[in-house]
């Protein structure tokens, strides 16, 4: 069953697409194991604005050096901004060492285009 199966780290199947993917013990092996509850102290929001609305914002903004935008989509005359903020009792520096592991979590379940099987020893 097992022939022809390929073993790839998440960097080497990064851009890669494949049939099934088996997901092995990334949560019990990765550095932030014992931080992922801090995911539920999140409080992600969305809130709806006029299109004209936003796009006056953006002008306003390409004046500013830094510009940074993220969780932003446009249905019909709305844009819909995506917030996420961490309550304060959680120090941002343990939010800020997920997010590499985040993104490679993003990376691995993007992969299958049919099967994903998530797998650890820990669940």
């Amino acid at each position: 069953m097992l022939q022809h199966a390929l073993c790839l780290t998440i960097y080497e199947a990064k851009g890669l697409e494949f049939e099934d993917v088996i997901l092995f013990n990334f949560f019990s092996s990765c550095p932030v194991h014992e931080r992922w509850g801090l995911l539920k102290h999140l409080d992600i929001s969305e809130e709806a604005v006029d299109i004209d609305v936003f796009k006056a914002g953006i002008s306003k903004m390409a004046n500013e050096d830094e510009v940074s935008l993220s969780g932003i989509r446009q249905v019909g005359d709305k844009v819909y901004l995506s917030k996420v903020k961490a309550e304060a009792l959680v120090d941002t520096k343990d939010y800020s060492e997920m997010a590499s592991e985040l993104k490679l979590l993003y990376t691995a379940v993007t992969r299958p285009r049919n099967t994903l099987i998530i797998y650890d020893d820990d669940m």
